[in-house]
C-alpha cells in the first residue's frame, strides 16, 4: 500500500506567504514608493510634476532626503502580513485540494483560484494598503495639507476616528479588481510558465525555473494590473471636500482621470511598477519557493527538492 503522500499544513502556507512577502517588499518598497508618487504626479496640481521616474527619484533624494524612500514601509510590511498570507495560503490551499496524486488542476481551475483569492486578500489587506498609500502621497503635499502619520497604527486609528471605519475600506471594489488580476496573472502565469519549463525538460525545477518564471510573470502582471491600481491609488488617496468625495466609486475616478489627464495618465508609473513588481515577483516566488523546499524537508522528510 501506497504511503500517503506529505503535504504542508494550511497554517504554514499561510506564514511561508508572509515572510516571502516581508522579504520581497523590504527590498523593493523605494520602488512602490515612487511608484505611489508617479501615480499621483499632477494630481491637484495645474501642471505636470514629474516628466519621468528618475527625475523624480532625483527630487526627492535632493529635497527630502533618502529614508523618504522608506515612507510608508511600517504600513508595507503589514499589508505584506495580512494581504499577502492570506492570498498565499488561500491559493495554495485550493491548488492542493483541488489537484489530483500530486498532478496540478488545468488552467481554468487555475483561473477561478485566483479570483477567490484576490478577493480574499484585498478584503483583509485594503485597510493597510490605504495607510500605505498615503504616508508614501504625504511628502508630495504642502505642509498644512500633509496627514503626517507617525506609522501604519497612527494612520489606522486616525483614519477611523476623523473619517470613519468606512475609511479603512475606501478603495476596496478597485483592490479587489486588481488583486483578482494580480492573482491570476502571477499564479497562474508563473505555475504554468513553470510547469512547461521542467515538464517539457528545458529546465529543471530549481532556482533557474524560478526565476525565468517569477520574471515573466512579473511583466505580465505589470501591463495587466497598473490601470486598475491608478484607479485605486486615486481613490484611497482622495479627500472629502465639503463632505463631497472627488470620486464616487471605480467607473467615476476611472472616466474623471481620462478625461482630465488622459488615457495614458492610467499607465503613469509603469516603469517604477514594473521595476518594482518584476523583482518583487521575482523574490516573492524565489522565497516563497524556498521556504516551502526547506519546510518540505527538515519537517515532513520530503527531500524531493520541489516547491509549490
Amino acid at each position: 500500500m501506497a504511503s500517503e503522500r506529505k503535504v504542508v499544513p494550511v497554517y504554514v502556507k499561510f506564514i511561508n506567504g508572509g515572510l516571502a512577502g516581508i522579504g520581497s517588499a523590504s527590498i523593493c518598497h523605494p520602488l512602490d514608493f515612487l511608484k505611489t508618487r508617479m501615480q499621483l504626479s499632477g494630481y491637484g496640481k495645474k501642471v505636470k510634476e514629474h516628466q519621468t521616474v528618475f527625475h523624480l527619484a532625483r527630487h526627492v533624494f535632493l529635497n527630502e532626503g533618502i529614508l523618504t524612500f522608506y515612507d510608508g514601509l511600517s504600513a508595507s510590511l503589514m499589508r505584506q502580513i495580512s494581504y499577502t498570507s492570506v492570498r498565499t495560503g488561500v491559493f495554495t490551499s485550493l491548488l492542493d485540494a483541488f489537484s489530483k496524486n500530486g498532478t496540478p488542476p488545468g488552467i481554468f481551475t487555475k483561473m477561478g483560484i485566483g479570483v477567490v483569492t484576490g478577493i480574499a486578500g484585498a478584503l483583509v489587506g485594503n485597510p493597510f494598503d490605504v495607510a500605505l498609500i498615503r504616508m508614501a502621497a504625504d511628502g508630495r503635499l504642502p505642509s498644512s495639507e500633509r496627514r503626517n502619520y507617525k506609522h501604519v497604527g497612527d494612520a489606522l486609528y486616525r483614519m477611523v476616528a476623523e473619517e470613519g471605519i468606512k475609511s479603512l475600506f475606501r478603495g476596496v471594489v478597485p483592490n479587489m479588481a486588481r488583486a483578482i488580476v494580480v492573482s491570476i496573472t502571477s499564479f497562474v502565469t508563473y505555475l504554468e510558465i513553470k510547469e512547461f519549463l521542467v515538464d517539457k525538460g528545458y529546465m529543471n525545477d530549481n532556482l533557474a525555473s524560478h526565476s525565468v518564471s517569477s520574471m515573466i510573470s512579473g511583466l505580465v502582471v505589470s501591463v495587466a494590473s497598473l490601470p486598475i491600481d491608478a484607479v485605486k491609488t486615486r481613490l484611497q488617496n482622495m479627500k472629502t471636500i465639503d463632505g463631497v468625495p472627488e470620486y464616487t466609486g471605480l467607473l467615476d475616478a476611472g472616466t474623471k482621470i481620462i478625461q482630465k489627464e488622459g488615457l495614458h495618465a492610467l499607465f503613469k508609473g509603469l516603469t517604477p511598477y514594473y521595476l518594482r513588481l518584476g523583482p518583487n515577483t521575482i523574490f516573492y516566488f524565489i522565497f516563497l519557493e524556498e521556504l516551502t523546499i526547506l519546510y518540505k524537508k527538515h519537517v515532513l522528510g520530503d527531500t524531493s527538492g520541489t516547491g509549490l
